[in-house]
């Protein structure tokens, strides 16, 4: 099935970003580009806490962007799945990464589980590896992405979440 629209978010305990694309065109185009950053409500919050917090903000913008798009349920969403191999090193973030990715996946496929989008996770070196072609690449760079997409009136600079929310966008629009 082609899709119009794609969604790719990238959770994160410090930021989580999101990236809506509308295809049809000779290059994909930039509809909306968004992130949330750690702020000071969530500093109280313990870290299961905050990842439902995320999590609730990024299930709100996912909806809000389909009604906005005229696209309600039509989107592919792709989420990016991280595995954690154990260790102590970012231990906290990297659970509540895993935790706000599985809460956000889920409400996903409940809300659209009687309509046509595909919701999906997929893993760090999948996306890297298809849309930049090599698994070991970092981020994209915004030249590489510009190269790609259209980003229309979108002149900000981006972060490497927010890279990545757009290159698990394109992975998304290949399958």
């Amino acid at each position: 099935m082609n899709y119009m629209f794609t969604i790719g978010i990238d959770p994160g305990f410090r930021r989580t970003a999101l990236c809506m694309l509308q295809h049809g065109g000779p290059k994909p185009v930039l509809v909306a580009l968004q992130s949330r950053e750690q702020d000071k409500e969530d500093a109280g919050l313990s870290w299961p806490q905050r990842a439902l917090s995320i999590a609730r903000w990024c299930v709100s913008q996912v909806s809000s962007l389909e009604y906005h798009a005229g696209c309600k349920y039509q989107a592919r969403i792709a989420v990016e799945h991280i595995q954690y191999h154990g260790g102590q090193n970012g231990q906290i973030a990297i659970q509540c990464s895993l935790l706000v990715g599985a809460i956000v996946t889920g409400l996903l496929w409940d809300i659209h589980s009687n309509h046509d989008a595909r919701v999906c996770t997929i893993s760090p070196s999948t996306w890297r590896a298809q849309v930049l072609g090599r698994a070991n690449i970092k981020t994209p760079t915004d030249a590489h992405l510009r190269e790609v997409i259209d980003f229309g009136d979108y002149k900000k600079r981006t972060n490497d979440d927010l890279r990545d929310a757009v290159a698990i966008a394109l992975w998304a629009a290949q399958h």
